[in-house]
């Protein structure tokens, strides 16, 4: 069963982070046996843990490695907005150059996705017009990621 997974990466990356069953308990005002229940991978139960409290959770705690799980397993890629933001803001060459190679990591597969889309007619005028837009997006920003590298090595 796939959830036994996302529950197991959920539990694996509470237990790695030091949350107790205790806190997650009080965050989301349930007894510390009813999350135990809902961490548990191997319990055969009904009890597992929702979306809306793994949500909660994640947003206190920042525990993103559930998350970054269920995006893995469903082909997508998460991207910590909030690290991209602070990397942008600080200017730093090699966290940029970063950012700029894990973004092209997934244009590979997007462009087979879309060649595919248009080879088989299901891609419309208008979605071309905004993928063309979107691609266009992405070679200025490696256009600009080439001159900062550049601006700085010398």
């Amino acid at each position: 069963m796939r959830l036994k997974h996302v529950t197991r990466a959920a539990h694996e990356a509470f237990i790695n982070k030091g949350l107790r069953i205790e806190d997650i308990a009080a965050l989301l005002d349930k007894r510390p046996s009813t999350i135990y229940n809902e961490l548990n991978p191997y319990h055969e139960g009904p009890a597992k843990l929702g979306a809306d409290d793994l949500q909660q959770i994640v947003r206190e705690y920042g525990i993103l490695e559930p998350l970054a799980f269920m995006a893995r397993d469903l082909g997508c890629q998460l991207v910590d907005l909030r690290t991209a933001q602070a990397t942008a803001r600080s200017k730093d060459p090699q966290g940029l150059l970063d950012l700029g190679l894990q973004a092209m990591a997934s244009v590979g597969p997007v462009a087979d996705a879309i060649r595919d889309g248009l080879a088989h007619g299901q891609l419309t005028k208008a979605d071309v017009k905004r993928l063309t837009h979107a691609i266009w997006n992405v070679i200025e920003l490696m256009i600009l990621l080439d001159h900062t590298v550049a601006g700085a090595s010398k």
